[in-house]
């Protein structure tokens, strides 16, 4: 009767130990299978910008040049690499047996380009990321900080960018003179295609009268609550 209790417990611990090594033994097999070479990379978006499949495998440093198997490819550095672009609000890669590698992401969507930095870009949660080679050229307009951006940070603003983006005929958003140490200096400018908008931050109200003079020629003054300044331009 010991001897069979023993015999069950040595079979019952030995379990999890097989079941250790059969995975190992398993996986070695497939990362030195041939048939498990990448090949092709498939890309996933539900957004409406979408990144050429060559460029994507260009940042998870895929070549036809090194073959490499898809067991043995690092996942995690995959996504490591391509967060570090950082124009992916949500980036996964995932394995396609036998061959393939399928990226799920979707891309920041770019509503400015900065004023003074080249190829850089502000979603509407105020983040900076490279415009270039990821988006399509587009007429976007400019932001003007008092400070310097660098991709992947997030700038200090607190306005609606996403409306003040769709603001048609817009081409630049000042806010170099929102913080200004003399609180009478601070200001926003706004430039659509023929008018000028003066706005204080703190009374940023006045913004729900922009869309009735964007077509204007002159310089609307909205710095006072309520209140509008109209001059005319000749």
């Amino acid at each position: 009767m010991l001897k069979k209790i023993l015999l069950s417990i040595a079979i019952i611990s030995g379990i999890p130990w097989a079941i250790y090594f059969g995975s190992l033994y398993y996986q070695n097999k497939l990362e030195n299978d041939s048939s498990y070479i990448i090949r092709a990379c498939v890309a996933k978006t539900e957004g409406p910008y979408r990144v050429p499949c060559a460029l994507l495998s260009e940042y998870m440093g895929l070549s036809i040049d090194k073959p490499m198997n898809l067991y043995r490819y690092p996942i995690k550095v995959a996504e490591a690499r391509l967060a570090q672009t950082h124009v992916f609000k949500s980036v996964r890669v995932k394995r396609l047996p036998p061959s393939s590698l399928l990226i799920e992401y979707e891309l920041r969507k770019p509503v400015f380009l900065s004023a003074t930095e080249s190829n850089t870009a502000i979603d509407e949660e105020g983040i900076a990321f490279p415009y270039y080679p990821f988006y399509t050229p587009k007429k976007l307009p400019e932001l003007l900080l008092a400070s310097t951006i660098t991709w992947g940070t997030k700038t200090d603003v607190s306005l609606p960018l996403l409306f003040l983006s769709q603001l048609k005929g817009l081409k630049l958003c000042d806010l170099s003179r929102m913080e200004l140490d003399s609180l009478g200096e601070r200001e926003i400018i706004l430039k659509a295609s023929k008018a000028f908008f003066r706005l204080k931050p703190e009374h940023l109200e006045n913004i729900q009268y922009l869309k009735d003079f964007l077509g204007f020629n002159g310089v609307v003054d909205a710095r006072i609550p309520n209140n509008l300044i109209v001059r005319e331009l000749e």
